[in-house]
């Protein structure tokens, strides 16, 4: 750990659950709950590391998955890099580490291919660039958020036919970032194997940033792509049908409150915690208010945070996971944050 991690500790900023939950690197001027005790806040490890990414981003120094063969497990992981591989040098020594142990597929554009070709063979590697026709829609998307699922599904195929090949499937699937500081990837995989054997947990990360769980959940973000220019694209102050319990069995790993929540059901609560309080005392009403709820045109919505006006990410994230059902968790082994420079480095 740098030497100066003591000093950051001390001076580490106050963040909402939320905010460390998804890995944000802003509060988006949402105060503290006062009341909040998420075990989140109490990870001197993570805030540490989040006061020095703030200041000094070079001096984070990647912690490393434990040494090959040291857990043995029968389940069969499938890693996922899908996306420009920024900061891939501060990260690439961590994912040579789980490739040991995992099968690692990578879905990126020319300028990455000798990186990637570092890391992977052939066969687990897919640039853009080549295809012409998945260049010709990569090209085309009007927006770089939409550009990651693109690239998310071209790596669940790369998956599909690895699984053909072998006539053998994954039994979890893991997304992941080259510009993420993994804040406690020491025991990775053994952990999400661990989480993950609950079918109660569904899925498990930090918002739509690194996740991942059970093959068959994640195998659905073929379709969110597909799903985009219909059901996502420019559809921000759409009311969709909300799954109460989908939220209910979820935490706030997930921006389930930055969806539209009609006004006149749920008033305004100011905070996460208080809000789910309010959902679980009108559970029994609110689940089939919210699921028939009829929108109209003077219909007002109550929502804590706001994306981009045309294709919120993380938000349409959240409800594409809401609309299935999924649920999603927190998981100590995906905690982390992106690198404040991240847009700086190669």
């Amino acid at each position: 750990m740098p030497t100066n991690s003591v000093a950051c500790l001390q001076h580490a900023p106050t963040q909402p659950a939320w905010v460390l939950l998804t890995a944000s690197n802003n509060r988006l001027n949402m105060a503290c709950d006062p009341e909040d005790d998420h075990t989140i806040l109490r990870d001197h490890i993570l805030l540490n590391n989040r006061g020095i990414n703030a200041k000094d981003p070079a001096a984070l120094v990647q912690p490393l998955y434990e040494h090959a063969g040291h857990y043995k497990s029968q389940s069969r992981f499938a890693l996922v890099l899908a996306g420009e591989l920024r900061c891939i040098t501060r990260s690439e020594a961590l994912f040579k580490r789980l490739s040991s142990q995992a099968d690692l597929f990578i879905v990126t554009s020319a300028p990455y291919r000798q990186r990637a070709l570092a890391l992977v063979p052939d066969e687990h590697c897919l640039i853009v660039d080549d295809q012409l026709a998945e260049s010709s829609i990569d090209a085309g998307l009007p927006m770089n958020s939409m550009k990651q699922w693109h690239k998310l599904s071209l790596a669940l195929r790369l998956i599909r036919h690895r699984e053909q090949k072998l006539q053998k499937r994954y039994r979890y699937i893991v997304k992941l970032r080259s510009d993420y500081y993994y804040v406690h990837p020491e025991t990775m995989l053994q952990e999400i194997d661990n989480v993950c054997r609950s079918p109660e947990t569904g899925l498990v990360g930090a918002s739509d940033k690194v996740f991942g769980g059970p093959r068959e959940l994640m195998m659905q973000f073929e379709g969110f792509f597909r799903a985009i220019p219909r059901w996502f694209d420019q559809r921000e102050q759409t009311y969709w049908p909300i799954n109460l319990q989908q939220v209910l069995a979820s935490d706030d790993a997930v921006k389930w409150y930055g969806m539209n929540w009609p006004l006149d059901l749920v008033g305004t609560p100011q905070h996460p915690r208080p809000w789910r309080q309010a959902l679980l005392a009108g559970e029994q009403h609110l689940t089939q208010a919210l699921a028939h709820y009829k929108s109209s045109q003077s219909a007002h919505y109550h929502r804590l945070l706001k994306g981009n006006p045309r294709f919120a990410s993380e938000i349409s994230f959240s409800r594409f996971l809401n609309f299935c059902g999924i649920p999603f968790h927190d998981c100590v082994a995906l905690r982390g944050f992106l690198y404040s420079d991240r847009s700086e480095q190669p």
